[in-house]
């Protein structure tokens, strides 16, 4: 991998080489005091290399920590600090533009979209003169309470990958560093310090890398953020496996590892086994890394890897020319809006529309009634390191009142408090009798970072009681309830769900949330989001529910590959809502698969084509969705895995031919035995659909 653009001059990597010798003899001979690696002119593996000579190893191990959000810098040779700062969803440094959190962009299924974002918060990270972003977060969803789940793309590594390689390379584009996180297999908060990941290699490969691997090999990553937690008995700053073996040697990666905040725990062990910069503070990389390399434990060599390693991501980002950022970027403005704006109403799940309630006809309606304790503020995000401080937030009560204006009207009540476990008897006579005396009813529930954010895990997947309590008795006296959730991960609805009429997933939606969910609602924009992760029936059902939390220090992932859907078809356990879920406004027809060829060698691919038709009254935009079947191979497999998706919109009556390739990754799966991917020679089936369980077209291949 190459993560380094071509010299200026567009010259092949060779000829730049040979012009850069030219020049550093030329510069040495002419004035010994210029400093050469501050000429731009020079290809930068040489610039690295003329500044690295002229450190003295103080210097060096100067530069592997940092204080608080910045690198040390070394004053003597002009190196500055690389400034960083938090921020998946928007920039966590004073006011930013607040995005929708990462399950809501996920729900999208819009790699184009994703890409309109990176964009956006890369300029204002350039705004607030910072040059590296703590983002973006990219664990899998193993465990439906985790606390940082929101953080997340889901449940499934394609998708995942998908939308990582959109955002880390748009991030870098603009002259931003991208830090996908946190790797690997961070995915409880529950003594995520000190947590031992038990987990084969096989789950490892198939399920919890393939994001990571994707942000280094496509993505290019100029960083990569060390989890807190262990990984098979060694911390994840000082895993020489994933660090050295799979990250450095085997992927390629060039760029820096970075710890997350607290988690170094070692200096010999952290120095040898891949960790390159700790953070927040000096503590194992200061005096003692210094001795350690005096008395020869840690090698000085192993010391230049690191130095280089940073270096030369500093000369990407262009600190040494006076041009760090390439410019200033931009903050707040109206086109960040309208991609916020256009993110929460692409995120919405539309999960239930009975009698087709939605979307709302005002001309039909006369009054409506608003209740809940998420009506009148906007969950705009989860708590922790990702949260945004947005310059203005929308909640669903204001943005229903600019839609309707004076032609519908409103009749709010609070009902509970977020927090309350059982509510105040004379709320819930209020909001019963809002409820009475309206024409429908809709309900804004769900959760808050009080309850999903970095540092804990929720306690089970219920709602507040008071709040599962408010929907039964508003559902008993008025027949057209709509219940809008804002959560992070999936709840349990089955003491309501058949007792109301539509249930909308709005996520944590950012700063235009109000907006987007009134869009929603009255029709003016068609639902299009999808579930990232599964709703399960009950916590019991759940892969992770015999490990988790863990005991004595461990926990295991004796689920293996089985994660999400993939454990669901293999226990044939029905869900709430499958993966891959989400109504529209229309109807989509799908037709005319065809695969060619429909027999292939090993190096061939597969191309798969099918008729996606609007046959519906109203445009909207359709995810479909690709999964594979390997109907006999020598290991178990999942029933299917995804392995293809596009997000195609659709004007009424269209008709459009979408395409998918398959290469032999998309067929393959980890053999631990020979230590590779493999694909077997058989019989594979393409399943085509709108959602997991939803499978609308199958055809077959043979791979010989």
């Amino acid at each position: 991998m190459n993560l380094y653009p071509k010299s200026k001059s567009g010259l092949s990597t060779g000829l730049a080489l040979i012009l850069s010798i030219f020049l550093i003899s030329l510069y040495s001979s002419q004035n010994g005091k210029i400093l050469l690696y501050k000429n731009p002119e020079l290809f930068m593996e040489n610039r690295v290399e003329e500044l690295l000579k002229r450190m003295t190893l103080e210097e060096k191990i100067t530069l592997l920590s940092g204080k608080g959000f910045e690198t040390n810098p070394v004053e003597r040779l002009g190196i500055p600090s690389i400034r960083m700062c938090d921020g998946p969803v928007g920039v966590r440094w004073d006011k930013s533009t607040c995005f929708p959190s990462s399950i809501g962009m996920a729900a999208s299924w819009d790699t184009e979209l994703i890409s309109r974002i990176g964009w956006a918060i890369a300029r204002e990270v350039k705004a607030k003169g910072r040059h590296m972003l703590l983002g973006p977060c990219i664990n899998i969803n193993r465990v439906p309470m985790g606390g940082r789940n929101f953080e997340s793309f889901g449940e499934d590594p394609y998708l995942t990958s998908r939308l990582t390689v959109s955002y880390v390379k748009i991030v870098q584009e603009q002259g931003v560093i991208a830090t996908p996180k946190h790797y690997a297999c961070n995915n409880q908060e529950w003594e995520r310090h000190s947590i031992n990941v038990k987990v084969d290699e096989r789950a490892l490969r198939e399920i919890y890398l393939p994001a990571f691997q994707s942000a280094v090999e496509e993505g290019r990553a100029w960083s990569i953020m060390a989890a807190y937690n262990k990984v098979n008995g060694f911390h994840c700053t000082e895993n020489n496996h994933l660090l050295n073996d799979i990250l450095k040697n085997e992927w390629g990666f060039e760029g820096f590892v970075v710890s997350d905040w607290g988690a170094t725990h070692s200096t010999i062990n952290a120095a040898n086994f891949g960790l390159d910069l700790e953070m927040p503070e000096r503590i194992y990389f200061g005096e003692d890394l210094l001795k350690a390399v005096k008395s020869v434990e840690v090698k000085e060599s192993i010391i230049d890897d690191k130095v280089r390693r940073i270096l030369r991501v500093m000369f990407l980002v262009g600190l040494f020319d006076g041009k760090s950022n390439l410019d200033r970027g931009a903050l707040d403005t109206k086109e960040h809006r309208e991609i916020a704006l256009q993110a929460a109403r692409e995120g919405v799940v539309l999960l239930k529309n009975e009698r087709k309630i939605l979307p709302i006809n005002i001309e039909k309606m006369k009054s409506i009634a608003v209740i809940g304790p998420n009506a009148a503020i906007n969950r705009h995000g989860g708590g922790g390191s990702s949260a945004v401080s947005p310059f203005y937030s929308i909640s669903p009560l204001e943005g229903l009142k600019k839609k309707i204006g004076n032609d519908v009207e409103i009749n709010y009540s609070l009902g509970c408090k977020l927090e309350d476990e059982i509510s105040p008897k004379e709320l819930f006579i209020d909001a019963v009798t809002t409820a009475k005396k309206s024409d429908m009813v809709i309900i804004f529930t769900g959760l808050s970072n009080q309850f999903e954010s970095e540092g804990f895990d929720r306690k089970d997947l219920n709602l507040p009681e008071c709040q599962n309590e408010l929907i039964e008795k508003i559902s008993e006296v008025n027949k057209n309830v709509v219940v809008v959730l804002n959560t992070g991960s999936p709840v349990l609805m089955n003491r309501w769900i058949d007792k109301v009429s539509a249930v909308v997933e709005a996520w944590y939606p950012g700063q235009e949330g109000g907006n987007a969910i009134a869009d929603i609602l009255f029709g003016y924009y068609n639902p299009s989001g999808k579930l990232p992760v599964a709703f399960p029936l009950r916590w019991e059902d759940c892969p992770a529910y015999l490990t988790y939390p863990g005991k004595d220090g461990e926990t295991s992932y004796s689920e293996g590959i089985f994660v999400g859907y993939r454990y669901f078809d293999k226990k044939n356990i029905k869900t709430l809502f499958p993966f891959g879920h989400g109504l529209s406004y229309t109807t989509v027809e799908y037709n005319n698969i065809e695969i060619f060829p429909d027999a292939i060698s090993d190096d061939e691919v597969v191309n798969v084509k099918i008729d996606l038709k609007n046959s519906g009254k109203i445009e909207g935009a359709e995810v479909v969705q690709l999964y594979i079947r390997d109907v006999e191979s020598s290991v178990e497999r999942p029933f299917k895995e995804l392995k293809g998706f596009k997000k195609v919109n659709l004007k009424p009556g269209e008709t459009k031919t979408i395409s998918f390739t398959l290469e032999r990754k998309a067929i393959s799966f980890y053999d631990e035995i020979r230590k590779d991917w493999v694909a077997e020679p058989g019989e594979f089936e393409v399943l085509i659909g709108s959602s997991s369980q939803d499978i609308r077209l199958k055809g077959k291949f043979v791979l010989k």
